[in-house]
């Protein structure tokens, strides 16, 4: 029922240029119901030890990211520990902060850092392939329960 765009950014780490230049620039900016970000989850802390958890951080007057996501959790045995966190005004070094600061409600799902965080040491075996793909599933149900309602 409803538009999905997805779209990859580039220079975050420069001031999260592409998502600042997106939301100033997009002529139907105010069409915006919602942003949906993942930031790092791919990657457990201890690349040794399989883990679950993952931090869903949302803007806090939508309680419906929340909701929805522990719902799909649980209905659909993802396994996930989810720790959820609501914030009046979501603001990060992530891309998530270019539409929350237009007042765009956002949801963002994060493994939080890890010892190889923006180093060369950081390879792709070190993936945690179970929880990504929870994660996954977890927000594609999410967001397939949004675009329909």
């Amino acid at each position: 029922k409803r538009t999905v765009i997805f779209a990859n950014w580039t220079a975050e780490e420069r001031g999260l240029l592409g998502s600042r230049y997106f939301v100033n620039h997009f002529k139907n900016s105010g069409k915006i119901i919602y942003y949906h970000n993942y930031d790092m989850i791919g990657r457990s802390y201890d690349s040794k030890k399989s883990d679950m958890n993952v931090s869903l951080l949302y803007t806090d007057t939508w309680e419906k990211a929340r909701t929805l996501s522990d719902h799909f959790n649980k209905t659909h045995n993802l396994g996930l520990n989810i720790q959820f966190s609501a914030w009046d005004k979501p603001t990060s070094g992530s891309d998530n902060a270019s539409f929350a600061a237009q007042g765009i409600p956002i949801m963002w799902y994060h493994t939080g850092g890890h010892p190889d965080y923006h180093m060369p040491s950081d390879h792709a075996e070190y993936i945690d392939w179970q929880k990504l793909e929870a994660i996954v599933k977890n927000s594609f149900l999410t967001l397939w329960e949004l675009a329909n309602e």
